[in-house]
């Protein structure tokens, strides 16, 4: 038996004991991320669970195979007491022919003037890298204004504009020939990108960093548009791993990249270190917390001792929640000790939020996860902006309600904004750069990696953390988030169903399904998918694009 699992899900599960072999693609992400001002981010919540998933792994299993590109030497197994070989290979199999113009890094004007020049020697497939999806929709629509659009038909289309919106960046393009592949898109208009692509049916495939996440793709060349992934500089490590996506084994045997600016400098070893096996004062301890006992050093014992010395809360609570560091338990820990009563009689019910509650809870979001919601756009100076987005999706019937709600309130305040200009008044500062598309594309991105993610986390810590203040407080009241901790991940679907969104199944498309069906409960993806598979007379009448999205993600489960 096969298993394909995200580090997350690898951790979630209690039924990996014995395996014969694990492998690891881009292993290189085992490592936390030099940051060109010399420091280490080890704040990345994915390297963290990684490292705990590489522990558990390595437990259970009688080989391991790590795979990566352009790495020169890693380290950490030996130190944990793996005897292993590594293979430092050069090996291409395309070549590349690389060109490089030099344009500035902010000269937004300059790069659209040298795409026209570098758009005609574009013959066959290109993937276009950008830094953002606000980027890639520009690039787009310069695209389709120098002529390189061409009209493409498809029932696709009509379905994205009808549960989206007409003038969204990827439904105008799709609709010109041009492909976007961006994070946030839906994992179902992503694969069908994708497709379309690779069939030939679009000539440009515009992508921000998803393109290094295991797309595949037929692409001849490559033209690297900006050298940042959002706001970051990208090193020439990641620069190279864009690059290898320019031609194809079998298909395009020499491949053309086109680097808008100057390569990044070889600043960096290329070295991986791991570390599971390089435990020091900066390890997260809620990585050391996760790992196997046999893994730990005696140094990382001595820091357990003194970090729980206090007792304020257990070893196994920080292994419970290892998303979390150590310094966001005790900032959480601080600020539920220092509510009010009224507000912390908002956090203590079960079932049904009490009064007060997401006032609270978005106060605590605004401190101790602030960057999940900066990241997606949304201003975090006050905890008014959280609170806003929080009461809207909960009591938003749907995902598509709440999807449409925030459509029109971005067109709203796009209307206010130009009503302002007219009357000769400045500009809303938060709305300068405000655009339908940045707006909807933010939209997606907070529904799926911090309604559905990182809020349900969240809940999860606070609910324990609550417990041990109302112990305190000698409070015998029940806590339980459950009820509200599974609106959010379930994405006010039946509980469970919303993972079939991983394998292709747009959201909308399930919540049609699910007044079809009764989908068994507490069912994995693939229970979930042979329930569909046997069940196919009740959903065989749903519109065109539904099916077509639910049969490729079913023949690929």
């Amino acid at each position: 038996m096969v298993y394909v699992l995200t580090q997350e899900r690898v951790n979630e599960r209690d039924d990996i004991k014995a395996i014969d072999l694990f492998v690891i693609d881009e292993f290189y992400k085992l490592a936390f991320q030099q940051l060109k001002n010399g420091t280490t981010d080890f704040k990345d919540e994915r390297v963290i669970e990684l490292n705990i998933a590489l522990s558990k792994l390595l437990k259970v299993s009688k080989q391991f195979y790590l795979t990566g590109p352009f790495i020169n030497s890693i380290r950490g197994l030996t130190e944990l007491g793996y005897d292993h070989t590594f293979i430092s290979a050069d090996f291409n199999t395309v070549a590349v022919d690389v060109q490089t113009f030099g344009v500035d890094a902010n000269d937004d004007e300059g790069k659209l003037a040298m795409l026209a020049t570098i758009a005609p020697q574009c013959e066959g497939a290109t993937i276009i890298y950008c830094k953002s999806s606000s980027v890639a929709g520009k690039v787009a629509r310069e695209l389709v204004r120098l002529g390189y659009g061409q009209p493409f038909q498809s029932e696709h289309i009509d379905w994205v504009a009808e549960e989206f919106d007409p003038e969204w960046d990827y439904t105008y393009a799709l609709r010109n020939g041009i492909g976007l592949h961006f994070g946030g898109l839906p994992r179902a208009l992503q694969q069908y990108t994708a497709d379309r692509f690779n069939a030939g049916d679009l000539r440009f495939l515009l992508c921000t960093a998803t393109i290094i996440e295991g797309v595949n793709t037929v692409a001849k060349n490559v033209v690297i548009y900006d050298n940042r992934n959002g706001s970051r500089g990208i090193d020439k490590f990641t620069h190279g791993n864009i690059k290898g996506r320019a031609g194809r084994m079998g298909i395009h045997f020499v491949g053309k990249v086109f680097c808008l600016e100057d390569v990044p400098e070889d600043n960096l070893n290329q070295e991986v270190d791991v570390p599971l096996g390089i435990q020091d004062a900066d390890t997260p301890l809620n990585l050391l917390a996760s790992a196997q006992p046999d893994h730990l050093f005696e140094y990382s014992q001595d820091r357990f001792e003194a970090a729980f010395a206090q007792d304020r809360f257990s070893i196994d609570l920080v292994k419970k929640h290892s998303y979390f560091r150590m310094e966001q338990f005790e900032q959480l820990y601080s600020m539920v000790e220092m509510l009010s009563e009224d507000d912390f009689e908002s956090l203590v019910f079960h079932w049904s939020p009490a009064p007060g509650f997401l006032t609270t809870l978005a106060t605590i979001c605004s401190k101790l996860v602030p960057r999940t919601f900066s990241t997606n756009g949304l201003q975090t100076k006050t905890p008014d902006n959280i609170l806003a987005k929080l009461t809207n999706y909960q009591k938003a019937e749907s995902y598509s309600d709440y999807l449409k709600g925030q459509i029109e309130y971005t067109k709203q305040r796009i209307r206010d904004d130009e009503k302002r200009v007219r009357k000769g008044q400045k500009r809303n500062k938060a709305d300068e750069k405000l655009t339908l598309s940045s707006g909807l594309n933010n939209d997606l991105k907070l529904v799926s990696n911090t309604f559905g993610y990182t809020i349900p986390k969240v809940l999860g810590l606070l609910e324990d953390v609550v417990r041990l203040h109302a112990n305190k407080k000698g409070i015998r009241s029940t806590i339980d988030y459950s009820y509200v901790r599974m609106g959010f991940e379930n994405l006010h679907l039946p509980s469970g169903v919303n993972a079939l969104e991983e394998i292709g199944i747009p959201i909308q498309t399930l919540h049609r399904m699910s007044e079809l069906l009764q989908f068994p409960e507490g069912a994995g993806v693939d229970e979930l998918a042979d329930y569909l598979r046997q069940n196919e007379q009740a959903w065989e009448f749903m519109g065109f694009v539904d099916q077509s999205f639910v049969r490729r993600a079913l023949s690929n489960a």
